[in-house]
C-alpha cells in the first residue's frame, strides 16, 4: 500500500497535458436523449423572456415603493387629523359622581391688602403747581398730571 503524498510525482509537462485531455475527449460521448424530459434548448430562456423577467422585477420594485408611498401619505394624514382634531374633553377632570360641586377649601386664604397699596394716594395737579411755583428754575408738565422737573 502506497501513500499518494509521500509518492515523488515528476513535473507535467505540455505533451502530458495534451495526451490526458485527448483521452478524455475521445472517450466522452453524448449522453442519450430522454423523450420524457424537456431538452436544454426548451430549459433555456430566450433573450425575450430574460427581457420580460427583468422588467417584472423592475415593476415589481416600482409596485412596492409606490404602494409604501401609499401607506406612509394616509398614516401621515391620519396622524395631522389627530393632532388637528383634539380630543374634545382632554385634560379636564370629570365632575363628581354625585352630582355637587364641590365648595371652596378653607385651607389657605389670602390676606387683606393694606390700605396704602389698595388706594394709592396720588398729588393733584394742585400740589405739582405748588411745586413748580415753589421752585422756578425746574420746568414741569402739570396738564399731564406728571412731574417732569430738569435742571
Amino acid at each position: 500500500m502506497t501513500d499518494d503524498r509521500t509518492r515523488t510525482t515528476h513535473p507535467i509537462d505540455d505533451d502530458d497535458v495534451a495526451r490526458l485531455v485527448r483521452e478524455v475527449a475521445d472517450e466522452w460521448t453524448m449522453p442519450p436523449v430522454r423523450l420524457d424530459q424537456p431538452a436544454w434548448r426548451d430549459r433555456v430562456r430566450t433573450p425575450r423572456a430574460r427581457r420580460v423577467a427583468g422588467m417584472r422585477t423592475w415593476l415589481g420594485r416600482l409596485g412596492q415603493a409606490a404602494t409604501g408611498a401609499v401607506v406612509l401619505t394616509v398614516a401621515a394624514a391620519l396622524v395631522a387629523v389627530v393632532l388637528v382634531n383634539p380630543v374634545p374633553n382632554a385634560g379636564k377632570s370629570p365632575g363628581p359622581s354625585s352630582g355637587r360641586t364641590p365648595g371652596p377649601s378653607t385651607g389657605a386664604r389670602a390676606s387683606a391688602l393694606p390700605n396704602s397699596a389698595s388706594r394709592p394716594t396720588l398729588p393733584s395737579r394742585l400740589a405739582l403747581l405748588e411745586n413748580c411755583v415753589s421752585a422756578p428754575s425746574t420746568g414741569c408738565a402739570i396738564a399731564s398730571g406728571t412731574r417732569l422737573c430738569r435742571k
